[in-house]
């Protein structure tokens, strides 16, 4: 809902600050120059975690040396309805035995056909179903929806008491060169700003080290065919 979603905006932010100076030595061999910009161009996708919470991470590198990045953060909550009253709590901690689960939150709900109104206090958070309704439990399925940042939200409604949120909580575009151990950001949406990142390339792997407060971020190509943007 999207009364969860600043918190969770403020946790992708410290997961995925991607555009931090890094100042974590570099560990492998490096490319530089033209053939790592050769080399780096297509899809790339990686997660990192924190605090029970997933952040997806995808960047799109292209021959003409721009560059698109997005983060989509995963929560996953026990949930359970009681009239017109949902009960969700989010999973702090998950083993083989069950999930423990954090302080629940109560959220009423409103059905409007395919649509759902979810509201606490003065906040309102609009879905549309794009799942086929179940009768005897009209929650189940996705729903979909957009923030009050305009950004899409997807919420997953499992017959097993499971919820998943995704929502997108950071974009960003610009140009990118490679120098030496460094890849420099020229990044221009949201913001003009020009930062860098150490990295290294090897067995099909592209890491990013961000900062010596957090992991490396290890991205796997997905997509190699992608093309200029013009």
């Amino acid at each position: 809902m999207r009364f969860k979603l600043h918190h969770q905006i403020q946790s992708a932010l410290m997961l995925a600050a991607l555009a931090l100076p890094a100042s974590a030595p570099g560990q492998a061999s490096v490319a530089s120059g033209r053939g790592a910009t050769s080399a780096v161009v297509g899809q790339w996708k990686g997660e990192t975690n924190s605090s029970g919470s997933v952040a997806d991470v995808s960047y799109e590198f292209y021959p003409n040396g721009t560059y698109a990045r997005k983060v989509l953060l995963v929560n996953e909550y026990g949930w359970t309805v009681e009239g017109d009253v949902l009960l969700m709590a989010p999973v702090v901690a998950a083993s083989d035995s069950g999930a423990t689960y954090g302080k629940a939150s109560a959220v009423r709900l409103a059905f409007r056909g395919d649509s759902l109104v979810a509201s606490a206090g003065r906040e309102r958070l609009h879905l549309h179903r794009v799942t086929a309704a179940v009768p005897e439990s009209p929650l189940l399925g996705r729903w979909e929806g957009l923030t009050d940042m305009n950004e899409p939200v997807t919420q997953d409604f499992t017959a097993d008491g499971r919820l998943i949120v995704s929502v997108v909580v950071s974009r960003a575009a610009g140009r990118f060169s490679m120098d030496g151990e460094l890849i420099v950001w020229s990044e221009q949406i949201p913001l003009p700003k020009r930062t860098t990142s150490r990295y290294r390339m090897g067995d099909g792997k592209l890491t990013l080290i961000i900062s010596p407060n957090l992991p490396p971020l290890e991205l796997t190509k997905v997509d190699a065919s992608i093309v200029d943007v013009r």
